[in-house]
């Protein structure tokens, strides 16, 4: 057409989003009881919608899906974790509980596969950690971070890869995978803290 637009013309634009695939196996429910729920998260599913994921996120699926609405998060699992994910039915058990994680009432542990020979016996990392984009969620280890611990245990290693137990004792963001990529045993395949753009050594020692 050769028409030109004009006041009061109506330009409609439409948007048509393709979200990235997630895991097709069903969100197991472990528990709920009224005051908890407690569901067994796959790898690859946000437990918020974000960035390119509004309907394939645990609290999407689970209120679509199981009609279960109104959760309140207690703790998050990065979107490649799978693991157990806690949330409270009502605002007076997610009171109780975040008041628990803040007393270290709730220990949480999580088991990775690393890169490499990990040292046998109990390793201590406590390296601050810092964000240096919230944008992109990217932290790294850097004295101007905030106070950082976590504890590891190494259960097996294969001649390549170990398998390590993780205890962090703090609860700051990306915690595990940085203090694994400061120790030089980033995890296997992590896209950020892995990836051969650090260099040969994978940004060990920060």
């Amino acid at each position: 057409s050769t028409h030109s637009p004009q006041n009061n013309d109506l330009l409609k634009h439409t948007v048509h989003r393709h979200e990235p695939p997630v895991v097709g196996r069903p969100l197991e429910v472990l528990v709920d009881d009224g005051e908890v729920l407690v569901v067994d998260k796959p790898a690859s599913i946000p437990v918020h919608p974000c960035g390119r994921f509004r309907h394939n996120s645990v609290i999407f699926i689970l209120g679509k899906e199981q009609g279960i609405s109104e959760l309140h998060t207690v703790h998050r699992l990065d979107r490649l974790t799978s693991g157990v994910l806690l949330f409270a039915r009502t605002l007076e058990v997610s009171k109780k509980l975040d008041q628990m994680v803040r007393d270290r009432q709730l220990e949480k542990e999580y088991v990775c596969r690393v890169e490499g020979e990990f040292p046998e016996g109990e390793v201590v990392c406590e390296e601050p950690i810092l964000v240096t984009s919230f944008k992109i969620g990217f932290c790294r280890a850097d004295p101007k971070g905030k106070d950082s611990r976590t504890v590891f245990n190494r259960l097996s290693f294969n001649g390549k890869t170990s398998v390590v137990r993780c205890l962090p004792l703090t609860g700051r963001t990306h915690q595990i995978r940085v203090h694994l990529q400061y120790l030089g045993f980033p995890i296997l395949s992590d896209p950020i803290y892995g990836s051969s753009a650090w260099g040969p050594h994978r940004g060990k020692g920060g």
